[in-house]
C-alpha cells in the first residue's frame, strides 16, 4: 500500500481531474482497467452499514492504490505494465456489511484478502471463485452464514484459507479437496456438519489442518495418512466417531495432534509411536479403550500428553517415566488401575500431573519429591492409602494439590505452603489426623482449602491462623474433631464465598466479625458444634448469602432482626437450639419451612406452619390401613382385567432419570452420591445443592438437587414439561443437560461436570487472572452472549435463565465458558404472565424486579451486562453500577477501572475492550425497553481469535 503525506494529498485534490484522465489512459488496455476496479470497491463502500473513519481515503478522485488497506502492483500486459489492485488488507477495520456486495469479477488480480475480525455478514459469495490468482484468504471472526460454496474450488492458487469464528453451516464441500496448493486450512468454531471429505488426502501440500469446534461426524478418513507434510492436525470439539486411523502414524512431520472432545472409540494405535517429532498429543474427552501403549516411549520430544476422560484400562506404563521432556501428563477420569510407577519421579520437567478419578491403589511414591517443577498434582478419587511422603516438602512450586476421596492417612505435610504459591489444597474424605499445619497461617495465596471429612484435631485458634488468608474463597474444615473457639480473625478472610465448619467440637460464641465476610454467597454452615450465646446482629450484613445453617448448637436469645436484610437467603436452618421470640419480618424468612425452626421457642407464622405439617401426618397415619386395603383391592382387580397392560405400557417410571441416550438411571445417581451424602457436595446455590457423581461407566456428572417450592409441588406437570424442553438444548457454550428426576421426595437435574469451576473463582486466582488475557476474556464474553441468545431466540418456547452470574458461568481448563445452573430457569410462555417469586442473585438482579413481579428476557440482558463489567474489571462492579445508576455522566477513564492483572491491551485489544464496555452499558439501561435483545448484544460483539498453532491465519488453542 502506498501512503501519501498531507502535501501530496493536497496536490491530488488540485490535479484530480488530470490524474484520473491519466490513469484511465494508462491502464485501460485489453480489458485491464484500474478505473473498473476502483468502481467495484466504491460500490462496496456504498453498501456498508456504517463507514469507519479510515474509509475517508476511499474517494472517486484518488487512485485506489493510495487508499487505506489497498495495495497495487504493476503487471506485465503486452509492452506495458499497468497498475492493478492485488491486496485488500483490512483486519480489525470495523467493517459492517455484506461480502457479497463486492464484485470480485472486477478485481481479477487479487492475490491477498485479509478481512478478519470485522462484522461481515451474509453468505460467502460464489463469484469469489473468479479470483484465480488469490493465494491468501482470511475471513476469520465475522458473522458469515450459509454454506461454504462449492465454487471455492476455483481458487486454484490458494495456499491459505481461514474461515474460523463464523456461523457457517452445512457440509464441508468435497470441492475443497481440489485446492491442492493449500498449505493452511483452518475452519474452526463454526456449525459445519457432515463428514470430513474422503478425498482430503489430495491436499498433499497441507502443513496445518484445523477443522475444530464444529459438528463434524463420521470417522476420521484414513486418507489423512497421505498428508505427510502436516505439522498440525486439529479435529477437536466435533462428533467424530470410530477408531483413530493407524495411518496417522505416517505423518512423520506432525508436531501437534489434537483429536480431543469427540466420540472416538477403540484403542490408541501403536503407530503413533512413529511420530518422533511430535510435541503435543491431545486425545482427551473421547471413549477410547484399552491400555496406554508402552511404545509411546519412542516419542522423546513429547511435551504434552492428554488422555483424560476416556475408558482406558490397565496400569500406567513404566515407560512413561522415560519421556523426560513431558511437561503435562493427564490420565484423569479413566479406569486405570495398579500402583503409581515410582519412575514418574524422573519427569523433572512435569508441571501438571493429573491421575484423578481412576482405580489407582498403593501409596504415593517418595520419588514424587523430585518433581520440583510440578504446579498441579491431582490424584483425587482413587484408592490410594498410606501417609504422604516427607519429600512433598520439596514441591515448592505447587499451586494445586488435590488428594480428596482416597484413604490417605497420617499428618498433613508440615511445610506444604513453603513455596508461597499454593492456591488449591483439597484433601477431603481421607483419614488424615493431627493438627492443621501451622504453615497454613502464612499461606496467603490460598484460594480454596478443603480439609473436610478427616480426623484432624486441635484448637484452630492455636494451630491455624486465618487472619492472613485474604485470598481465601472457599474453606471447608467440616467433619473433623477440631475444637476451641472460632477465632475473630476469621472475619479478615474477606473474599470467602463459602464457609463450612460444621460437625466439629467448636465452642464459645459465634464471632460478630463473620459479618465482615460480605462476599459470602454460597454457604455459611456452623451446624453440629457446641456453639452458644446469642446470634450476632452482624450476620445481617451478609446480603449475598444463600444458605445459612446454624442448627444443632446451643444458641440462645432471639433471631436478630437484621436477618431480614439478607435478601439472597434461600435456606435458613436454626433448628435444635434454644432460640426464642418472633421470626424477623422478611419474605425469605417467613417462607422458610417450619422444620428449620424445630426445638426452639420461636413464634409467628412458623408455629402455625408446624401444626399444619403435623396435622397431615396424623391424618395420613389414621387412614393408612384403609387406603392400603383399597389400593391392594384395586390393583388386584386391575391386574385380573388387563394382565398384559403393564408390559405394554410406554409410560415413564417416576424414579428414572430420562435423557437423550437413556444411560443415566435414578439408581446410578443414588449410588454415586450415597443417597445425596454431604461429602459429595461441590456447591450450594439459591435453588439447590450440587453434587459430584461418578457413574458406573466412569462418567462424571454434576447433580443439582433442587429445594422444593410450593409452585413446583403444585404443578409437577409443568416442571416435567419444562425439563423436556431443556433436554432439547444443544449449544456448545451451555453445560450439557442429561436429564432429570421429578418426584415429591426427589427433584434433581443432571448436568455435565465442568472441572475448573466458576468464572468468579477463576478471576479471584491471581495467576489465572493474569493468564486470562484480554483475548480470552473477549472470547469468553462472546461465548456467554451466544449461549443466552440461543436460549432467548433459538429455543421454542424461549428460555429465561434468571440467574446469570459469574458463579453460574463455568470454565474448563482452556478457559472456555459454559453457562450453567438452570435451577432457576423457566420457559417463557408467550402472552402469559410469569411467576412472581424474586429471581436471581443480589448484585445481578435487574432493577425493574424491585417494582414488578414480571420476569422477562431483559432481566437476563441486565445480568449479562453486570457479568461483562465483572470480567473486564476483575471484580464485581458494585461501585460502578451505583455510579451508573445515579449519574447522567457516564464518561470514564477505562484504564482506571480495567483489571490490572493481565498485560496491557494491545491496540487491537483496546478496540475490543471499548466495544465490550459499550455493549455492557447498553445492557445495563434502567429501562428494559432501552436494553438490546441478547441477539442484538451478541451481534454487536466482535469475534475473537486464537490459534491451534502459530500460523498466519488464526484458529484456537485447545
Amino acid at each position: 500500500m502506498q501512503s501519501s503525506s498531507t502535501p501530496l494529498l493536497y496536490l491530488h485534490l488540485l490535479l484530480s481531474p488530470c490524474l484520473l484522465l491519466l490513469q484511465v489512459h494508462a491502464v485501460h488496455h485489453g480489458g485491464i482497467s484500474l478505473r473498473s476496479q476502483q468502481t467495484a470497491l466504491l460500490h462496496w463502500k456504498s453498501t456498508l452499514d456504517s463507514l469507519p473513519p479510515w474509509m475517508s481515503s476511499w474517494q472517486d478522485y484518488t487512485s485506489p492504490c493510495n487508499w487505506t488497506g489497498i495495495m497495487c502492483t504493476s503487471v506485465r500486459h503486452g509492452r506495458r505494465r499497468p497498475w492493478v489492485v492485488t491486496n485488500i488488507s483490512l483486519p480489525d477495520a470495523g467493517i459492517h456489511g455484506q461480502l457479497g456486495e463486492l464484485n470480485f469479477s472486477a478485481l481479477p488480480f487479487l492475490a491477498y484478502i485479509d478481512l478478519s475480525n470485522n462484522s461481515l455478514y451474509g453468505a460467502i459469495p460464489a463469484n469469489i471463485s473468479s479470483l484465480s490468482k488469490l493465494s491468501f484468504l482470511d475471513l476469520t471472526s465475522n458473522w458469515l452464514t450459509g454454506q461454504i460454496p462449492h465454487e471455492i474450488s476455483g481458487l486454484q492458487s490458494l495456499t491459505a484459507l481461514g474461515l474460523s469464528f463464523n456461523n457457517l453451516t452445512g457440509p464441508l464441500p468435497a470441492s475443497l479437496c481440489n485446492l491442492t496448493s493449500l498449505i493452511l486450512l483452518i475452519i474452526h468454531q463454526n456449525m459445519v456438519s457432515g463428514h470430513i471429505p474422503m478425498d482430503i488426502g489430495r491436499l498433499v501440500s497441507l502443513q496445518t489442518l484445523q477443522l475444530s469446534n464444529s459438528a463434524l461426524s463420521g470417522e476420521i478418513p484414513r486418507a489423512l495418512g497421505n498428508l505427510t507434510r502436516l505439522s498440525a492436525l486439529c479435529l477437536y470439539g466435533n462428533e467424530l466417531s470410530g477408531p483413530i486411523p493407524t495411518e496417522i502414524g505416517k505423518l512423520v512431520n506432525l508436531q501437534d495432534l489434537d483429536l480431543g472432545s469427540n466420540k472416538l472409540t477403540g484403542a490408541i494405535p501403536v503407530s503413533l509411536s512413529n511420530l518422533t517429532k511430535i510435541t503435543i498429543i491431545y486425545l482427551d474427552e473421547n471413549q477410547i479403550t484399552g491400555p496406554i501403549p508402552p511404545e509411546l516411549v519412542k516419542l522423546i520430544n513429547l511435551q504434552h500428553l492428554e488422555l483424560g476422560d476416556n475408558k482406558l484400562t490397565g496400569p500406567i506404563p513404566l515407560e512413561l517415566g522415560i519421556l523426560s521432556n513431558l511437561q503435562i501428563l493427564h490420565l484423569d477420569s479413566n479406569q486405570i488401575s495398579g500402583f503409581i510407577p515410582a519412575n514418574l519421579g524422573n519427569l523433572t520437567n512435569l508441571q501438571q500431573l493429573w491421575m484423578a478419578e481412576n482405580q489407582l491403589s498403593g501409596s504415593i511414591p517418595k520419588t514424587f519429591g523430585n518433581l520440583q517443577n510440578i504446579q498441579n498434582l491431582r490424584v483425587h478419587i482413587n484408592q490410594l492409602s498410606g501417609p504422604l511422603p516427607r519429600e512433598f516438602g520439596n514441591l515448592t512450586r505447587l499451586v494445586d494439590l488435590e488428594l480428596s476421596y482416597n484413604s490417605l492417612s497420617g499428618p498433613l505435610p508440615a511445610n506444604i505452603c513453603a513455596g508461597g504459591r499454593l492456591e488449591f489444597f483439597m484433601v477431603s474424605l481421607n483419614m488424615f489426623d493431627g493438627p492443621i499445619p501451622r504453615s497454613m497461617k502464612v499461606c496467603t495465596t490460598l484460594i480454596r482449602l478443603l480439609l473436610d471429612g478427616n480426623k484432624l484435631s486441635g484448637d484452630i485458634s492455636e494451630h491455624f491462623g486465618l487472619g492472613k488468608l485474604r485470598n481465601l474463597g472457599s474453606l471447608d474444615i467440616s467433619g473433623n474433631n477440631l475444637s476451641g473457639p472460632i477465632p475473630d480473625e476469621l472475619g479478615d478472610c474477606i473474599k470467602l464465598q463459602s464457609l463450612r465448619i460444621n460437625n466439629n467440637n467448636f465452642n464459645g460464641n459465634l464471632p460478630g466479625s463473620i459479618g465482615n465476610l460480605e462476599s459470602l454467597q454460597i454457604m455459611l454452615d456452623v451446624s453440629s458444634n457446641k456453639l452458644n450465646g446469642v446470634l450476632p446482629q452482624q450476620l445481617g450484613k451478609l446480603e449475598m448469602l444463600e444458605v445459612l445453617n446454624l442448627s444443632h448448637n446451643q444458641f440462645s436469645g432471639r433471631i436478630p432482626p437484621s436477618f431480614a436484610s439478607m435478601l439472597s437467603l434461600s435456606t435458613l436452618d436454626v433448628s435444635y437450639n434454644n432460640l426464642e421470640g418472633p421470626v424477623p419480618e422478611g419474605r425469605q424468612l417467613q417462607n422458610t419451612s417450619a422444620s428449620c425452626f424445630l426445638h426452639n421457642k420461636v413464634s409467628g407464622r412458623h408455629k402455625r406452619r408446624l401444626l399444619s405439617l403435623l396435622l397431615p401426618i396424623v391424618l395420613v397415619v389414621g387412614f393408612t390401613i384403609i387406603l392400603s386395603t383399597i389400593v391392594i383391592i384395586m390393583i388386584r382387580a386391575h391386574h385380573k382385567r388387563k394382565p398384559q397392560e403393564s408390559a405394554g405400557t410406554n409410560g415413564r417410571d417416576i424414579f428414572s432419570v430420562w435423557n437423550f441416550d437413556g444411560r443415566i438411571a435414578f439408581e446410578d445417581i443414588i449410588r454415586a452420591t450415597e443417597n445425596f451424602d454431604d461429602k459429595y457436595i461441590t456447591g450450594t446455590g439459591g435453588y439447590g445443592k450440587v453434587y459430584k457423581a461418578q457413574l458406573q461407566d466412569g462418567q462424571t456428572v454434576a447433580v443439582k438437587k433442587l429445594h422444593p417450592t410450593e409452585e413446583e409441588m403444585n404443578d409437577g406437570r409443568r416442571f416435567s414439561q419444562e425439563m423436556e424442553i431443556l433436554l432439547q438444548i444443544r449449544q456448545r457454550s451451555i453445560v450439557k443437560f442429561y436429564g432429570f428426576c421429578s418426584h415429591p421426595e426427589y427433584k434433581f437435574l443432571v448436568y455435565d461436570y465442568i472441572e475448573r469451576g466458576s468464572l468468579r473463582m477463576t478471576m479471584e486466582n491471581e495467576d489465572l487472572a493474569k493468564e486470562m488475557n484480554w483475548q480470552k476474556r473477549s472470547t469468553l464474553i462472546k461465548d456467554v452472549a451466544q449461549a443466552i441468545s440461543y436460549l432467548h431466540h433459538d429455543c421454542n418456547p424461549p428460555i429465561i435463565h434468571r440467574d446469570i452470574t459469574s458463579n453460574n458461568i463455568l470454565l474448563d481448563r482452556t478457559f472456555k465458558a459454559y453457562v450453567s445452573d438452570f435451577g432457576a430457569a423457566r420457559i417463557l410462555k408467550p402472552d402469559s404472565s410469569n411467576w412472581s417469586a424474586l429471581a436471581g442473585t443480589y448484585g445481578y438482579i435487574a432493577p425493574e424486579l424491585s417494582y414488578t413481579s414480571t420476569v422477562t428476557e431483559k432481566c437476563d440482558v441486565y445480568s449479562f451486562g453486570v457479568v461483562v463489567l465483572e470480567v473486564m474489571m476483575g471484580k464485581h462492579p458494585r461501585d460502578l453500577l451505583d455510579h451508573h445508576a445515579s449519574s447522567r455522566e457516564h464518561y470514564m477513564e477505562l484504564k482506571k477501572i480495567l483489571d490490572q492483572r493481565p498485560a496491557v491491551p494491545t491496540t487491537t485489544e483496546a478496540k475490543d475492550v471499548v466495544l465490550l464496555m459499550k455493549v455492557a452499558f447498553s445492557c445495563l439501561q434502567a429501562s428494559p425497553q432501552a436494553r438490546p435483545t441478547m441477539q442484538e448484544a451478541y451481534q454487536a460483539l466482535i469475534h475473537q481469535q486464537s490459534s491451534c498453532s502459530s500460523q498466519d491465519i488464526p484458529g484456537e488453542s485447545h
